[in-house]
């Protein structure tokens, strides 16, 4: 049986998707899981940039910051992960044209987005 913040999880993702697909991106993948852990999207720009989403999906009430869903740690394990799909995958990015970004959704309506959310001392 699925858990409900499961459920509630997978829907995010889903307007998530839609979202990007709105945006014209193109999904590479979803749900990558490895050793280190899970990158929600993998999708290209349409400026032909690399990016790895992480959804997070909230109720309507309680949210604050989407940048407080990003500890320290949860940054480390999204770069293990977009290193180790980059070490199995046929793809040719340059560092600057790849991005770690943040999706704030609800199941129904994506809140925020937020850009290169992760960057400095932890990529590359």
């Amino acid at each position: 049986m699925t858990s409900e913040s499961a459920v509630k999880g997978s829907s995010g993702e889903a307007v998530a998707a839609a979202y990007l697909l709105e945006l014209g991106w193109q999904i590479l993948k979803t749900n990558y899981h490895c050793r280190y852990g899970e990158i929600d999207i993998v999708a290209r720009t349409v400026d032909d940039a690399l990016v790895f989403v992480e959804v997070k999906t909230y109720h309507h009430h309680g949210l604050s910051s989407g940048r407080d869903a990003m500890t320290v740690a949860k940054q480390r394990r999204l770069v293990q992960s977009m290193q180790h799909f980059l070490g199995y995958q046929c793809l040719d990015f340059e560092p600057q044209s790849m991005r770690i970004d943040l999706i704030l959704a609800t199941p129904a309506v994506v809140l925020e987005h937020l850009q290169n959310v992760v960057g400095g001392d932890f990529l590359f």
